[in-house]
């Protein structure tokens, strides 16, 4: 299928085009990648209530993501290497001819209604999402009115896959199409998270938008969070596959310790400018000023300390590895990784800890 045949198919599914340059970005003119995620996004929209043959709904959709390395970096000013994956959150909206908010979740099979300017406060987890993206943007942009509103997704919830924000992204680009004023899209990473703070509870970095937003197929992205730069490093690896596995461990980010871990990094960062002056992030550090730290940060604060600064040395390990398609170092880095979250950020758990250890006993891996 060529790309101008599969625009015009999309041109007269959905009059919007965003979705097929969002695609377009992604993929590139690669028209059979672009076919085949075409046929599996077309899958999610024809659940979003009949949205496919409604000429009057904007369809927007955003990746998920897995994090070959840099775990709780982002955060602390440090580096990290995403990558996108092939699930999508999926949103659709239609501007109201009153000031009602109609939310539909089709997965779930649930629906809320109420006032945009007068929202109700026991709305569930995912409808209080839109809620607050709701309250947000027409806080910051103006909406012009009420708003029916569709979310979808083949993203499996709670798993570390970056669903939250990939569905917040979706939420926030579709509202984008609604609003008068525009917001630059290197702002909507900071903009998203603003959302995901306030309304869901859980102070998060911005990794997982950031990758939703500026991800492309075949790379992995090094983002510097101190700096705010991106590079898209190519994943060299044509006899290997990345596996993402679940250990069937529910997590949610306000509920998984993130929180807290996020708290240890700031209080390790406020006493390492105590003992050394102007520090900019916990990620500044090097491996010899962490060591001096010890009797002056808690355990958890030096587990997170040890944690960030050796992470941010193995994303540039990974990243070359990965230019040379060094496979062996490649492992043995992400082995690494996982030691760390596991020993010092104490983040892993016994199901995880065994996925690692019979997945080495694989050949192969």
């Amino acid at each position: 299928m060529k790309t101008e045949e599969l625009k015009n198919l999309l041109s007269e599914e959905n009059k919007n085009s965003y979705l097929f340059e969002k695609m377009l970005s992604f993929y590139g003119n690669n028209s059979s990648c672009l076919a085949q995620q075409k046929t599996r996004i077309h899958a999610l929209l024809k659940k979003i209530s009949g949205a496919v043959n409604n000429k009057n709904i904007f369809l927007v959709h955003a990746p998920g993501r897995t994090n070959l390395i840099g775990e709780h970096t982002d955060y602390n000013g440090g580096l990290a290497l995403p990558m996108a994956l092939n699930r999508y959150a999926v949103v659709g909206v239609k501007p109201s001819n009153s000031d009602q908010v109609r939310a539909h979740s089709v997965a779930l099979q649930e629906k809320y209604e109420w006032s945009l300017n007068h929202p109700p406060d026991d709305l569930p987890a995912w409808a209080n999402y839109i809620k607050g993206a709701l309250l947000q943007f027409n806080r910051d942009f103006g909406l012009r009115g009420g708003v029916n509103i569709m979310v979808h997704s083949d993203l499996s919830i709670g798993t570390g896959l970056g669903s939250s924000a990939a569905f917040g992204v979706s939420i926030a680009l579709a509202l984008q199409i609604l609003s008068p004023k525009k917001i630059k899209l290197t702002d909507l990473p900071a903009y998203c998270r603003q959302m995901e703070n306030r309304f869901m509870r859980v102070e998060t970095g911005v990794l997982d938008q950031t990758i939703a937003i500026f991800a492309r197929k075949g790379y992995a992205l090094r983002i510097d969070f101190s700096t705010g730069n991106r590079a898209l490093e190519p994943l060299r690896m044509p006899k290997h596959k990345f596996v993402v596995m679940e250990s069937g461990e529910s997590r949610q980010l306000a509920k998984s310790g993130y929180n807290e871990r996020v708290a240890w990094g700031q209080d390790a960062l406020a006493k390492a400018r105590q003992r050394f002056g102007s520090v900019k992030n916990l990620a500044a550090l090097n491996p010899e000023r962490v060591a001096m730290l010890k009797t002056d940060l808690s355990p958890a604060e030096l587990g997170v300390a040890r944690h960030v600064v050796s992470e941010n040395l193995r994303v540039d390990q990974c990243a070359r590895a990965l230019v040379k398609g060094d496979m062996e170092s490649l492992g043995n880095i992400l082995i690494a990784g996982h030691a760390s979250m596991r020993d010092d950020l104490k983040a892993s758990s016994e199901r995880l800890d065994y996925l690692v250890s019979a997945a080495l006993e694989q050949t192969g891996c």
